[in-house]
């Protein structure tokens, strides 16, 4: 047997403390065609290992945080924060080695084989190779997989993917259409030129859409730029450039301009007075707050009208 041949074997009989940080979300592969966990390890040292063999299943790794390996007994995938893996097991068995050091948080999807034929469009182009072994009549020898980045609207997709805004009983339509949703987003190929120029566009655009709901989220304790960045996945630097480059303002004056808007409604309406929708939308100042209003309202907030409280 060859050394990683042996490694790899040697892994698989450890024991098997994954499952202490998985959640189940959503389904069984005994009875659903669509299964989502959760696993959250919020451990400072390596070694967490899970057995796996589903050979006619596609599974979809998206890493939130941390860092983990995927192996097979031929090859391994090192997965960093912010990517996303797609795998096909084939008849091998794999193992998940999760990295200590920080808090390692990663949604896994599995789609039975036949669920993502049924779903994938007859005239199927541009398929991704781990989704093509699936449209096989024959599974694979080998364990198919590839890592890709995680981009922002997929990260957003996974952090809220555990509480569903539907009943109980609707779930299952809801997780397969969130199933298929992400097929869309992960199995497709970009088209030959369009690659880098529209692709990047793309990137861009959900980058800029994830700054400005993360900052609407959190008016009066906004995240700063570098916590912002490790959201989206990017650099400060590169961050700052491309939300300034789409929408023509600096992340700051986006800030100044939703939280003195915020603070007019919260005025009109009547829910506060000044002072209080000063501090309501971040503003420690009142004077900086009067400042900030009559640059972009055109009045101080004294004379602006408000309703009755």
């Amino acid at each position: 047997m060859s050394g990683g041949n042996a490694e790899f074997c040697e892994m698989l009989n450890r024991p098997d403390t994954i499952q202490r940080g998985t959640t189940a979300l959503f389904g069984s592969l005994h009875k659903d065609v669509v299964r989502v966990e959760s696993i959250d390890v919020p451990l400072q040292k390596a070694i967490c290992w899970e057995r796996n063999s589903c050979p006619d299943t596609l599974e979809i790794w998206m890493n939130l945080s941390g860092e983990f390996v995927f192996q097979s007994p031929q090859k391994k995938w090192h997965i960093s924060p912010g990517k996303l893996l797609l795998s096909v097991a084939g008849h091998q068995e794999t193992a998940l080695h999760i990295l200590g050091g920080s808090r390692n948080k990663i949604i896994r999807w599995q789609l039975k084989g036949s669920f993502v034929c049924e779903s994938l469009p007859a005239e199927s182009g541009h398929l991704h190779p781990v989704a093509k072994a699936l449209l096989q009549t024959e599974v694979p020898d080998e364990v198919l997989a590839k890592s890709s980045v995680l981009m922002p609207g997929l990260r957003d997709f996974a952090e809220h993917i555990g509480t569903p805004p539907i009943m109980a009983a609707a779930r299952s339509l809801w997780f397969a259409g969130k199933a298929r949703e992400l097929m869309a987003h992960t199995l497709f190929l970009p088209l030959g030129n369009e690659f880098f120029c529209t692709r990047q566009k793309r990137v861009n655009c959900e980058r800029v859409s994830s700054v400005k709901k993360i900052l609407r989220a959190s008016l009066s304790e906004p995240p700063s730029l570098q916590q912002i960045a490790q959201k989206v996945g990017c650099s400060p630097f590169y961050l700052s450039r491309t939300f300034s480059t789409e929408t023509g303002m600096t992340i700051p004056q986006y800030l100044r301009d939703i939280r003195i808007e915020k603070a007019a409604e919260l005025l009109r309406t009547g829910a506060c007075n000044v002072t209080e929708a000063a501090f309501e939308v971040g503003y420690n100042s009142p004077s900086h707050f009067s400042q900030a209003f009559c640059q972009i309202m055109g009045v101080c907030p004294a004379m602006y009208p408000r309703g009755k409280r």
